[in-house]
């Protein structure tokens, strides 16, 4: 960034500290997100600095920290991710694919949330495209489901599978109620289910591991602050997020994410499995990554 550039932003440098607005905006030019002219108080570094502007000294490095490992997944780079989640599936299940003929494809959702938009509808939408570039399925009939509107007797056929789709699996809940909802609702075989997905936390494969439940996926990760700070700092930075999360008034349920997530991603929109100082955003507050 040119020395005239950086007198764009000196209303917002103003509201951090000269080393944090080096420190983001060294990030974003790290990880090719855009920084716009400074004029755009709604843009997504901009967010950031008012964001960041609010917390401590302290608090701001941690934020920071945790935005060099944050991943932004862009609707378009869904087919990339999409894609390699798709290869793996067939990589791990070519012998056992040369006996299937027929392939059903539903979103993964939680009973709660049928009729809802959900992202693993557009996840659905999304992989029209590319099912039948590859040839090990390419030849299959390939079904695409309304919701979880599946029948027991196409799907439990031995030359058919389901597989359910989505674009992020966090702590593994959503998607053991929609299987246990296929296996006592509509009578589905859990054995006939595979997940695909563009990216997980480790929290969420192990779960769905526990229960004999196939998952394939781009990306995988670990906890934010958990698995990535040694022992002898992990406390402070824990306390350090505590409070965080009470000035971004995170309710008891959002606490390091959902369920304890630590995640640190957004997609098309943001898991609450992310951590909230990212986009809890209420009158008052702004979020970098609001839902």
């Amino acid at each position: 960034m040119m020395m005239g550039d950086l007198m764009k932003y000196k209303k917002k440098q103003e509201s951090i500290s000269a080393s944090t607005f080096a420190k983001l905006t060294a990030i974003f030019l790290s990880k090719s997100w855009e920084i716009d002219d400074g004029d755009n108080d709604f843009s997504l570094f901009n967010r950031f600095c008012t964001a960041l502007s609010m917390l401590s000294e302290e608090e701001q490095i941690l934020v920071l920290e945790l935005t060099e490992n944050f991943t932004k997944v862009e609707a378009n780079d869904y087919l990339v991710y999409l894609s390699q989640a798709l290869k793996r599936f067939i990589e791990t299940n070519r012998t056992k694919l040369v006996s299937i003929k027929n392939i059903f494809i539903a979103p993964l959702l939680a009973p709660k949330d049928f009729g809802k938009s959900k992202s693993s509808t557009a996840v659905q939408y999304f992989i029209r495209s590319i099912v039948h570039t590859y040839p090990d399925i390419a030849g299959k009939n390939i079904s695409f489901t309304e919701g979880l509107e599946v029948s027991d007797s196409l799907i439990n056929r031995e030359d058919s599978i389901l597989l359910l789709v989505d674009d992020f699996v966090g702590s593994g809940g959503t998607a053991l109620e929609a299987i246990e909802y296929l296996e006592q609702k509509k009578n589905i075989k859990k054995s006939k289910i595979s997940l695909i997905t563009i990216a997980t936390l480790e929290k969420g494969e192990r779960v769905l591991n526990e229960n004999n439940i196939s998952i394939f996926y781009a990306m995988k990760f670990k906890r934010g602050i958990t698995d990535y700070y040694d022992s002898t700092v992990l406390p402070e930075k824990i306390s350090i997020m505590e409070s965080i999360e009470k000035k971004v008034k995170a309710h008891k349920n959002e606490e390091f994410g959902y369920d304890s997530s630590e995640a640190l991603i957004t997609l098309i929109r943001t898991p609450n499995n992310t951590f909230p100082v990212f986009w809890k955003q209420k009158k008052g507050r702004v979020a970098p990554f609001p839902r």
